[in-house]
Parts: structure tokens; sequence; C-alpha cells
């Protein structure tokens, strides 16, 4: 926004450049009176009035004037491409992180689904352990896989908030209010 404004300001200074190279014409007047002492100061005879024409044709400021305006010119096609470029790299920014946001939100919802089989795994195994029907190594060893499958959730869990939090950065939202999460 402020690139913008800095290029709508270069364009009104390149107008009023522009403006002083072509020819004026004011136009003055004045009414009054005109006395020295008070008592006349209201008597027709002592009544002034005067109006000017005033022509001004600009003819050769040494280039001056083109000079300014080319200047003010270059500004302007300045401001305009830092504005075009950071617009590309917001954008960009954007994209990429909503990219990422959506491959954490996958990579999330496959290590609910693992641990969720995990967990249904542990319980069979429990309960087969229970009957003597698995060994207690292959009991502890699904129990191993259960918790290695919680931190890869949580893991999970941790990088889909820091991705949800990069995008609302991007989107411009305050950071007091980056970690809040709804629905």
């Amino acid at each position: 926004r402020q690139l913008d404004v800095q290029v709508e300001m270069l364009s009104r200074t390149i107008n009023v450049f522009k403006a002083d190279m072509r020819p004026r014409v004011d136009l003055a007047g004045h009414y009054g009176y005109s006395t020295i002492r008070r008592q006349d100061l209201l008597d027709r005879n002592f009544e002034s009035w005067r109006v000017a024409l005033d022509v001004k044709v600009p003819l050769f400021d040494g280039l001056r004037n083109r000079g300014q305006v080319r200047q003010y010119r270059s500004q302007q096609s300045q401001r305009e491409i830092q504005s075009s470029d950071l617009s590309q790299r917001i954008r960009l920014d954007a994209l990429q992180s909503l990219d990422a946001c959506s491959a954490a939100l996958e990579v999330y919802q496959s290590r609910q689904v693992s641990l969720q089989s995990s967990e249904e795994e542990e319980r069979v195994t429990a309960d087969n352990y229970e009957q003597g029907l698995v060994t207690l190594y292959e009991l502890l060893d699904s129990n191993r896989r259960v918790v290695e499958a919680r931190k890869y959730y949580l893991q999970a869990r941790y990088t889909l908030l820091q991705e949800i939090a990069s995008l609302k950065r991007v989107m411009g939202v305050p950071a007091d209010r980056l970690f809040e999460i709804r629905g």
C-alpha cells in the first residue's frame, strides 16, 4: 500500500511539473475605496477598482522542467517495479504456505489413522497375550509401535499448527491471534 501511495504521489508531482510548462492566464480584480481621510471612506468619488490580466508563456527554462519530469517518472517506474515485485513475493509466499499447510494436514491425518491402527493392534495383542497366544516380546513390541505412532502423530500436529500460523502470518493476521484455532 505504501508503494502504491508513493506511485500515486509521484504521478501527481509529474502532472504539476508538466503544468508548469503550459501557458498560464491569471485574471485578478480589486475593488474598494482609496482615501486618506476617514470621512471620505464611503464617498463614490474615492472609489477605486483595478483589473489585471496576467499571461505567462514559458519559452525556455534550460530543460530543467523536462529533467525533473524524467526524474520523477524514473522514480515512479522504480516504485511500480518494487510494488509489483513485492506483490509477487507475497503471492508466492501465500501459495507456498498454503501448499505446506495442505501437505501438513495430509500428514497429520495419515498419522492419526496410523495411531488409531497401532492402538487397535496393541489392544488385540494385549487380548491375545492374556489368552497366551502371543509372547511378552510381541506385546512390548506393539506397545513400542503405539508410542512411536503417538510421537509421529504429535510431531505432525505440531508441524500442522506451525504451518497454520505461517499461513495466517502471510495472510496478515495480527501476531497475537496467530495461534488461535477455531473449529
